[in-house]
């Protein structure tokens, strides 16, 4: 087998959590599709404006499905509202992933309980609109 030299391996290393707090963010990814359960999403990453040290958060934004009833539904047009409006993202019966990009807000960020494999990961709370 041959060697494959990589530069800067040594010196590499896991990106931290950041602490419980509010935070400037930044929507760094954002991308549509429909997930193998066929739940429409939209795929998002968000930065820690400012602290490239911590690791960015996966967000996903669950869409409204024809399939569902009109409550459940309600509860999900709410939760794309907030995330939009948090983020300053235009929104008029429907809105452009492209706008997601780039977009920045002010939010709390939590963590999450310890997963099966003891990972711990920062979890995005979105607030209410007031």
């Amino acid at each position: 087998m041959s060697f494959i030299e990589i530069t800067g391996m040594d010196e590499v290393q896991e990106p931290q959590l950041a602490p419980e707090g509010q935070y400037d963010l930044r929507i760094t990814y954002a991308q549509d599709y429909v997930n193998d359960k066929g739940t429409p999403l939209v795929r998002c990453s968000i930065a820690f404006d400012g602290h490239p040290e911590y690791a960015n958060m996966n967000y996903w934004i669950v869409l409204p499905q024809e399939d569902l009833d009109q409550d459940a539904n309600t509860k999900r047009i709410l939760a794309v509202k907030r995330f939009l409006v948090l983020f300053n993202v235009p929104f008029e019966n429907g809105f452009n992933v492209e706008d997601l990009l780039g977009a920045t807000g002010t939010a709390f960020v939590a963590q999450s309980e310890a997963d099966e494999d003891g990972n711990i990961y920062n979890e995005l709370r979105v607030p209410k609109i007031d």
